[in-house]
């Protein structure tokens, strides 16, 4: 029987430095159309604001 006594060290994960050449790099670039962030929603109504708290809205 052989001693295996130390296990096999696990080989670290490669784990690519730089991103693909074909991403654009990390800025906020007003013409990058890819995965831009949407424009916020027009403040519309809650539905009349809705009572949620306990204001005699309609009473």
């Amino acid at each position: 029987m052989l001693p295996q006594q130390r296990p096999q060290p696990r080989p670290p994960h490669r784990r690519p430095r730089q991103p693909p050449p074909c991403h654009p790099p990390r800025r906020p670039q007003p013409w990058s159309r890819r995965r831009r962030p949407l424009p916020p929603p027009p403040c519309l109504p809650r539905r009349q604001q809705q009572p949620s708290r306990r204001t005699p809205s309609r009473a």
